[in-house]
Order: C-alpha cells, then structure tokens, then sequence
C-alpha cells in the first residue's frame, strides 16, 4: 500500500484532473 501511495501523489501532482480524482476515490475504496 505504501508503495502506492508515493506514485499516486505524483500523479496528482503532475497532473490534477478529472482522471487522478477517480484514482484518488479508488484507492481511498481499497484502503478503506
């Protein structure tokens, strides 16, 4: 999971858009 958070933030920070949002809400599902 650790491993998953580091490229997520990337993502985000590359590129905030629609796309990284439906990520974000993915894997707050999974973790959760």
């Amino acid at each position: 999971m650790s491993v998953l958070n580091p490229p997520e933030e990337n993502i985000l920070m590359e590129d905030p858009t629609d796309e990284d949002f439906c990520h974000v809400d993915t894997n707050s599902e999974r973790v959760e």
